[in-house]
């Protein structure tokens, strides 16, 4: 209570003043203002009833739209509602609508998910019709028939490796012997299983040297023979250049695999040394045949140069990336060239 009037009594008052309220109402809240502890509870409510109004006066600033969605809100709450799970169902959804369409953020998501759900049902499809699928065993399988499989490899000691007697003591002259026989069984193994990536026929007379030659080395490292015109003095002679490297590798190819040693390899190599001499330093061609030099003389062939242990091994992968950069374009696509890629 606030002397003679109650509260309840005060806020109506403040609530009946304004246009059309009777005079006598009037002039009793001006004499409720005039008690002091009337006042204050007037006070109170003056502030109250002034956020109030402020909140309701904004909606002058209301669209139309927002103005018709919310009284469809409200109606389809309250009088529009159909009783049970299908109204419940049908607010839910236009609650949803309503967030979809105010939010690209959320219409982005719910397109990923329906999306992922969409390609989860394809995939599930895709693999109920495949049927079931074997189970996966792991395992060594023979080989097919008719192939044969390459010899087991050598050891690195024993077999391959030419041992040191028991005292360890050699001269220069047994230890240079010692090196050779070494890289020659080193060089006889890696000879041994290698061969081309395509297996080549035999050369024809008309075919240009070069490719001969290649013909030749293949035809060698698989059968173990090579042809007659390999010794031949008008081989030599015609050989220049990348003939003359590859003419050296093929006779100390079968140096190495049968010991047969040709005349022509001391007057090859002379020739190939004074050739190499001649090109410069980053041509191909100049780079096999030093690698040629530097394979014959591991064999004891020719002025020793180096160690014969660090030889290059034969058909290694730069002896290879070498002979595709030295062969000439016009015969790059020859097969004799391609097997040795």
């Amino acid at each position: 209570m606030s002397g003679r009037w109650s509260e309840e009594e005060l806020l109506h008052l403040l609530l009946d003043r304004g246009e059309g309220s009777l005079p006598r109402r009037t002039a009793e809240l001006r004499a409720a203002r005039a008690d002091p502890e009337a006042a204050r509870v007037l006070a109170r409510y003056d502030v109250l009833l002034a956020s109030l109004r402020a909140g309701t006066d904004r909606r002058a600033e209301w669209p139309a739209t927002r103005e018709r969605a919310l009284v469809q809100r409200i109606l389809g709450a309250t009088t529009r509602t159909r009783p049970g799970w299908r109204g419940d169902l049908a607010l839910a959804a236009g609650f949803v609508g309503e967030r979809l369409r105010a939010s690209a953020a959320l219409r982005a998501l719910a397109a990923g998910i329906v999306l992922s759900a969409s390609l989860s049902t394809v995939f599930a499809w895709l693999a109920v019709r495949e049927g079931p699928r074997e189970p996966l065993r792991i395992g060594i399988e023979p080989p097919p028939p008719g192939t044969e499989a390459l010899p087991p490899a050598a050891p690195v000691a024993g077999e391959l490796e030419l041992p040191l007697p028991a005292s360890g003591e050699l001269t220069d002259a047994e230890r240079r012997a010692w090196d050779v026989e070494n890289v020659l069984r080193r060089d006889r193994w890696i000879l041994a299983h290698a061969a081309p990536v395509e297996p080549l026929s035999a050369a024809a007379p008309d075919d240009p040297l070069p490719v001969r030659l290649l013909r030749a080395r293949a035809t060698g490292l698989a059968g173990r023979e090579w042809p007659a015109w390999v010794d031949a003095e008008a081989t030599l002679a015609e050989a220049a250049g990348l003939d003359r490297v590859l003419l050296v590798e093929v006779l100390l190819d079968r140096l190495v695999l049968t010991g047969a040693d040709s005349p022509l390899v001391s007057r090859a190599l002379h020739r190939l040394s004074r050739e190499g001499e001649a090109r410069e330093a980053g041509d191909p061609v100049a780079a096999l045949a030093r690698r040629a030099l530097a394979r014959a003389s591991a064999y004891g062939r020719g002025a020793p140069d180096g160690v014969p242990g660090l030889a290059p091994r034969p058909l290694d992968a730069e002896w290879r990336e070498l002979l595709a950069r030295a062969v000439p374009p016009a015969l790059a696509g020859d097969p004799a060239v391609r097997a040795w890629r």
